[in-house]
Order: C-alpha cells, then sequence, then structure tokens
C-alpha cells in the first residue's frame, strides 16, 4: 500500500497544480489549459531560437505523449492560438507556430507559473493524503 499512496500523492499534487493553475489563469484572463500551457510554451521556446518545431519536437521538449500533443494542437488551431504551416523542404510535412493571439497567451505563461509555484509550495505529503482521502 506504501506504493499506491505515494502515486495517490503525486496524483492529488498534480491536480492541486491544475487546479491552481486554472485559478491563477482565469485572473490573468489567460484561455490556456496548464498542458496547452506547456505545449505553447515549448512553441514559444523554440521560435524564440528561430525555430518552428514539428509535433514529434514538441513531444520530445514537453514529455507530454503523442496522442495528447496532437490533440491540444488541434484545439490551439481551433482557438486561432497556433496555425499549422507547411515545411518548405516536404510539403507533406507540417509544423507549428503561435498567431498573435498565441503570442500573447504565452507572454501571459511565465507570469502565471511562477504563482502557481508559490502558491503550491506549501503543499506538503500530509495535505496531498487529505486531498486524497
Amino acid at each position: 500500500m506504501t506504493a499506491f499512496k505515494e502515486i495517490q500523492a503525486r496524483h492529488n499534487r498534480a491536480q492541486v497544480t491544475t487546479l491552481a493553475w486554472k485559478l491563477v489563469a482565469a485572473s490573468h484572463r489567460c484561455v490556456l489549459t496548464d498542458t496547452q500551457a506547456i505545449v505553447v510554451a515549448a512553441i514559444a521556446d523554440y521560435e524564440a531560437a528561430g525555430v518552428k518545431p514539428n509535433q514529434r519536437q514538441l513531444i520530445q521538449a514537453t514529455g507530454i505523449d503523442r496522442s495528447t500533443v496532437s490533440n491540444v494542437i488541434r484545439r490551439l488551431v481551433e482557438y486561432d492560438i497556433v496555425k499549422r504551416v507547411r515545411r518548405k523542404a516536404d510539403d507533406r510535412a507540417w509544423d507549428v507556430a503561435l498567431t498573435d493571439k498565441g503570442k500573447a497567451e504565452a507572454g501571459k505563461i511565465d507570469q502565471i507559473a511562477k504563482k502557481v509555484i508559490d502558491l503550491t509550495k506549501g503543499v506538503n505529503r500530509t495535505d496531498e493524503l487529505k486531498i486524497a482521502a
């Protein structure tokens, strides 16, 4: 049971972080979920280095599984946060780039993340187990 409790505590920590993200993001008028923000931040980092990333690069950069990254990108395209761009070297391949709206959202991510870290810093193992109960 000890290993299970540890997994449960880690899961609860993720839930607390997600909830904190929702609250702080709303106060900053950020429309992104925490997972979407991770992908947008990765795209922004690539673009800052002069690279338009593809889905495989985003999977590697974020550690998020292929299916989730694919769904996040699809949703971000629907919200006009990112756009798909044909790769010049291979017109069968797509890269992604931030739109102007996406760049505005990306500008909010670091500030929101810092506040989320501050909010969740005091959550300890005892708190996590209480949340699990």
